[in-house]
């Protein structure tokens, strides 16, 4: 591995991936470079993009178990952050990435054709439809979730898709862990119990974002539409 920015990420997490790996995660790095339109804001060239985006959205996961066969889907995907990062890092992965923007699904698709990740499949359309498609509804290991503004909102919308006894990552977001107490009632009803930062380490995962096992079943009138979970969102905003 002769990359700098990636012989440095590795040095400090204590990570020896194969050079395939690597090599797969650079070329995406380049990939998302010298295409335009995803509006990546701040990230100026390549190595940004390989040592922010990119290794940086694997960082929380690299202790995580992935037996054969785990699933999991990324919902808002964008360029396919972490979905694609993720697939590379740990091929035991199943993944099913998720956006509504058309030219950004197209964009992993071809990414995903490159890099010969025949283990993620990416779909276009909104969280709140696919959530209730029985094929997609509590069928996943993992959800990830990242930039969805609300801690509230990102329950709602990630809760119908992970199956119980699975995880919710919320990539944080200017949502504390400790306004999970303000949304307790909501995550009852969508069958999630916050995990405190204690707990994170032994599910594999660091406290950088906010985490959540699912107990039980979500209720069938979630996820509600997009307008209805905003609104009701701002019922939990702290008042400044």
């Amino acid at each position: 591995m002769e990359h700098e920015v990636l012989k440095v990420w590795c040095e400090k997490f204590g990570v020896r991936p194969e050079d395939d790996k690597c090599r797969l995660l650079l070329k995406y790095s380049n990939m998302i470079y010298r295409h335009e339109g995803f509006n990546i804001t701040g990230l100026k060239n390549a190595d940004e993009i390989l040592k922010t985006l990119v290794l940086g959205s694997l960082e929380p996961f690299l202790r995580l178990n992935v037996p054969r066969g785990t699933s999991f889907i990324d919902i808002g995907t964008g360029a396919g952050i972490p979905g694609i990062p993720l697939a590379i890092f740990f091929p035991e992965f199943r993944g099913f990435l998720l956006d509504s923007n058309a030219k950004k699904i197209g964009f992993i698709n071809n990414a995903a054709d490159e890099l010969g990740l025949r283990s993620v499949t990416a779909v276009c359309g909104r969280a709140e439809d696919i959530g209730r498609d029985g094929d997609c509804r509590e069928s996943f290991d993992f959800v990830f979730m990242r930039a969805f503004g609300s801690l509230y909102i990102s329950v709602e919308l990630g809760a119908p898709f992970c199956k119980p006894g699975g995880m919710v990552y919320v990539y944080s977001s200017g949502d504390s862990a400790d306004k999970c107490a303000e949304i307790m009632q909501h995550l009852s009803a969508l069958g999630l119990h916050h995990l405190p930062g204690v707990a994170h380490k032994d599910a594999g995962l660091d406290d950088s974002g906010t985490v959540f096992k699912k107990i039980s079943e979500t209720g069938t009138m979630y996820p509600r539409r997009y307008a209805i979970i905003k609104r009701d969102s701002s019922k939990y905003t702290k008042k400044k």
